[in-house]
């Protein structure tokens, strides 16, 4: 079956997204700001099919975007695969945009089987896990089909940032993997507000040194390290300090037992999940990243365009966005002592004022690097 033609519909470009939408993080985050940039260009059409119904699918909605849900739940990957066909067949689209590995595998082979469009896939991060044939052969095969498709059902793959390419290519070969750098909508968060943290019961004391961190309670994470780097802060007498942790995930209730245990309590607070994240990182002196690894977070290009100091672990896509910011500091040693001597630089020379983020990490840039990507491999299947 041949890609539909561009000319046929006066140059209007069908693009459908497949993602899970099960969780508001940073990959969540990415594909909402490229979507709702790519439907107001002219010449788009944007369909996003997700596997749940959660916050992605009432924000999408909420910007006009055609919103489709399969519950993962209620079907089987069969189904779902099923489901993925029919929608292919009545939307045609020119463009198959995947995200994560159950719908990359079920994208992509719904495209092959339908109507053959040209079809990509963003990875967001370096994997968290790697798995054992003999220990764990389920997840090691579908971990490997994941790749296959990749390879030869899906035309390229693009990482977030040139070290996470780097690391891609043990995987697939060069011309495969494109490089689109995360962007950010710095119109919308020119208005925010911080929080000021008042519902944390925290007073405006201008001495509280407020440091944070932001993203899903995962051991890649790292929350041991913030929390080990807060006891030592705390200890230290220099300042009053205030601690906030933002994000859901399996190891929450664990980490407060340990901040409890470690004589935190009222000192560190965790907010779960929120839907005005900005709104805390504006309220920041200092934001703190120290995952073991890390793609380009959204969480970090936020807090630049929200002018907020960042302590990151030199990894990923952080490193090049942060090297040589005034206002920012990388860690190489990744341990927590570091990032207290790190925190510590940055409060005596606060100068928030100076942090920019660069224009190549916007919305607009971002969006038109991807219909670039997406242009070319329309014209290679032709």
């Amino acid at each position: 079956m041949e890609v539909p033609s561009l000319s046929s519909t006066n140059q209007v470009m069908r693009i459908m997204h497949i993602a899970s939408g099960d969780l508001w993080a940073g990959a969540e985050v990415q594909l909402f700001t490229l979507v709702k940039t790519l439907a107001a260009m002219e010449g788009n059409e944007l369909y996003v099919v997700l596997m749940n119904e959660d916050e992605l699918a009432r924000r999408l909605r909420d910007t006009g975007v055609s919103v489709f849900v399969i519950e993962e739940s209620q079907h089987s990957s069969w189904q779902i695969f099923r489901h993925l066909q029919g929608l292919m067949g009545q939307i045609q689209p020119h463009i198959i945009h995947t995200h994560r590995l159950k719908e990359n595998i079920l994208g992509a082979l719904a495209n092959h089987f339908s109507v053959r469009a040209y079809s990509l896939r963003t990875v967001h991060g370096a994997p968290e896990f790697s798995y054992s044939f003999y220990k764990q052969t389920a997840k090691w095969f579908i971990s490997r089909l994941d790749q296959w498709v990749g390879r030869y059902l899906q035309s390229h793959v693009i990482a977030v940032s040139q070290p996470l390419a780097d690391q891609l290519s043990d995987k697939y070969p060069p011309e495969h993997i494109r490089v689109v750098l995360n962007g950010v909508d710095e119109a919308a968060l020119g208005s925010v507000q911080s929080l000021g943290f008042d519902d944390a019961g925290f007073e405006g004391d201008s001495r509280v040194k407020h440091i944070g961190m932001v993203g899903r309670l995962v051991a890649v994470k790292r929350v041991d390290i913030f929390l080990a780097m807060a006891k030592t802060l705390i200890e230290s007498g220099g300042s009053e300090y205030r601690f906030h942790i933002v994000g859901d995930g399996p190891l929450l209730e664990m980490l407060k037992s340990q901040a409890t245990n470690a004589g935190l309590e009222g000192k560190v607070i965790f907010y779960g999940h929120r839907g005005d994240v900005a709104k805390i990182i504006k309220g920041l002196d200092v934001l703190v990243m120290c995952s073991d690894h890390e793609g380009l977070p959204m969480t970090a290009l936020e807090s630049l365009a929200l002018g907020v100091p960042i302590v990151a672990h030199a990894v990923g896509g952080l490193a090049p966005l942060l090297s040589g910011v005034d206002g920012c500091a990388l860690v190489s040693r990744h341990r927590y002592e570091a990032y207290v001597e790190a925190v510590l630089s940055l409060l005596d020379s606060a100068g928030r004022e100076d942090l920019v983020l660069p224009l190549k990490y916007s919305a607009r840039g971002n969006a038109q690097a991807m219909v670039q990507v997406y242009s070319e491999g329309i014209e290679c299947l032709k």
